[in-house]
């Protein structure tokens, strides 16, 4: 009775956080943290699942193992980096294109191991070959 309990207590606080994140975000009042927890649940609904993520703390870590203590002169200015970098960066796309082969390849694998035949096997071109193994 007492694990059933504390599962039914910790459901009842995590829905409880989600609503006050849901307020939080309808009066524009919502906190960085919360915003990223955000984010993570609504991934799987989504159906994204991103692989690269420029995030201010990770500039500034950056500035800091660069800089020291002098990196808090750009603590100001790293959101305003972070924003410009990420609606001007333009990848060659050869990354994004290799990890969908490589998530096809790996749902082609699992499907096989479920004894579930695919109907055509796809073929590549010459030039857009390669490994994709981790």
């Amino acid at each position: 009775m007492t694990t059933s309990l504390s599962l039914w207590s910790y459901r009842l606080h995590c829905r409880w956080k989600r609503l006050c994140r849901a307020f939080d975000y309808a009066t524009a009042q919502l906190s960085q943290n919360d915003a990223q927890t955000l984010i993570m649940d609504c991934q799987p609904l989504a159906g994204w699942y991103p692989l690269m993520v420029l995030t201010e703390d990770d500039v500034f870590e950056m500035a800091a193992d660069l800089h020291g203590d002098a990196a808090d002169a750009l603590a100001p200015y790293i959101p305003g980096a972070c924003d410009y970098v990420g609606r001007k960066w333009e990848a060659s796309g050869d990354d994004y294109w290799h990890a969908r082969h490589w998530a096809l390849e790996i749902a082609q694998e699992w499907v096989a191991q479920e004894g579930v035949a695919v109907l055509s096997t796809p073929s590549l071109p010459n030039s857009q070959k390669g490994t994709c193994h981790g």
